[in-house]
């Protein structure tokens, strides 16, 4: 195990929670695979969750629909808001009221564009009618 990282800029020995060199304020980058969960503080639209979230919707409905069809879509809203939670759970607080309601609207934006496209999806192989 190794408990330092080596600043690639000055090869200095920091420590292995750094982020950035004591010496020369270098950026460390540590090189870890993204999370699914990840989420990118930029963008209003993130495809990856996007993604996720249509196969989560999707994949509940399939198998609800058969259990109990009358709560199918529910359910399946659920599941996909419960994933949408533990994404963005982790994401940096906002500081002031406008960046909260952009991440509120961010959230809100990718849950109705699961839907749809779970819906559109579900519509186009036939599963409902």
């Amino acid at each position: 195990m190794v408990s330092t990282i080596i600043c690639p800029r000055c090869k200095t020995k920091n420590a292995k929670t750094a982020e950035i060199c004591y010496n020369c304020k270098n950026t460390l980058k540590t090189h870890k695979k993204p999370s699914i969960l990840s989420t990118n503080p930029k963008s209003k639209i993130e495809l990856k969750l996007i993604v996720v979230g249509t196969i989560i919707f999707v994949v509940t409905n399939i198998i609800l629909l058969d259990i109990a069809f009358d709560y199918a879509y529910m359910i399946s809203g659920f599941s996909t808001m419960v994933y949408l939670y533990f994404a963005f759970k982790n994401s940096p607080i906002p500081k002031s009221d406008n960046n909260l309601r952009s991440v509120g609207f961010k959230i809100i934006l990718n849950y109705l564009i699961i839907v749809l496209l779970g819906c559109i999806f579900l519509l186009a192989i036939g599963i409902i009618h």
